[in-house]
């Protein structure tokens, strides 16, 4: 009996070492099958932003994170939660026949943003279905955020400079209206007054929704003559949703002239010229010769009348 209890304990240990060791082993396939080899690694929108309305291509990286498997068969699906963004060519899916360790891929994906969407980041879904070299199958999913901005479509009109004759030291005003055609707002527009005749100058208009205006008042100085008119432009700065700034210029028409005072003093220093004191000394001269002249004549007159009297 003590030997048949031996040897039912030898194999109790034999049978508990084997489930050990086949539980060590099992361990790697199990955490090799709850991994993910592959991932999006990094993703670009070609021309830089998405807007409503319009086509744009979105390039996403994808790599091979294992250190010697080699991955096949990966099909790689874009998505998005409310159909914003939808392919344009195809399902929205991409296929790569294999990727060895350590790889990286780089796939294209052709889609346009659904017309009247709002100025904000969008979920897109990225879904990765491969198999491993033993066949084992993967599936991943990860997310981005892309940010859509609208078309931006910018008009000045009512340009006008006010003052009339203008001179240095005078207060030049400008004013003018900003309308918004497009379907996203203008961001942070600022008005700047610079050019030929006058102090540069700013206003901070801010933002102007769509179909909306807004208000450019600018009061300067005129510091320089031009003579002529004036290279002076009224510059219009905005930005979109992402801080992208855009520039539009618009040409303005006045002449600054010399101040009134200068000119009365252009006058009466051209008066002070005109004063010739060498004619002025010549007639002087002559009234005083013939002054004494007029007395020599007189005295010889009155000197002759009294010899006549005395014969």
């Amino acid at each position: 009996m003590r030997r048949i209890k031996r040897m039912k304990n030898i194999w109790f240990c034999v049978l508990g070492m084997m489930a050990i060791f086949f539980g060590i082993v099992s361990v790697p396939s199990k955490v090799e099958a709850a991994t993910p080899r592959l991932m999006v690694s990094n993703y670009e929108i070609v021309g830089g932003s998405v807007v409503g309305g319009k086509n744009f291509n979105l390039k996403l990286t994808l790599k091979n994170t294992a250190a010697k498997t080699t991955v096949k068969n990966i099909k790689v699906t874009v998505a998005t939660e409310n159909g914003e963004f939808l392919p344009v060519d195809g399902a929205g899916t991409a296929y790569v026949e294999s990727m060895d360790a350590n790889a990286e891929e780089t796939l294209s994906f052709k889609l346009k943003a659904v017309k009247g969407l709002q100025e904000k980041s969008y979920k897109v879904t990225i879904k990765t279905e491969y198999e491993s070299s033993n066949g084992m199958e993967y599936t991943v999913d990860e997310s981005i955020f892309l940010p859509v901005t609208m078309e931006q479509r910018m008009t000045v009109t009512d340009l006008f400079v006010e003052g009339g004759d203008i001179h240095i030291g005078d207060s030049v005003e400008v004013t003018a209206k900003i309308n918004n055609l497009g379907e996203g707002s203008l961001y942070n527009v600022i008005a700047t007054l610079k050019g030929d005749g006058v102090d540069e100058m700013s206003s901070f208009v801010g933002n102007v929704e769509p179909g909306k205006s807004g208000s450019v008042d600018i009061i300067t100085l005129a510091s320089e003559v031009t003579y002529e008119h004036s290279k002076a432009y009224l510059y219009i700065t905005y930005e979109d949703i992402e801080g992208n700034k855009q520039e539009q210029k618009e040409e303005l028409k006045f002449k600054v002239s010399s101040p009134i005072y200068d000119d009365l003093e252009m006058i009466k220093g051209e008066e002070k010229k005109t004063t010739d004191w060498t004619l002025v000394k010549w007639i002087i001269g002559t009234i005083v010769v013939v002054a004494i002249v007029a007395v020599v004549i007189v005295r010889r007159v009155k000197r002759k009348k009294k010899i006549l009297e005395e014969f």
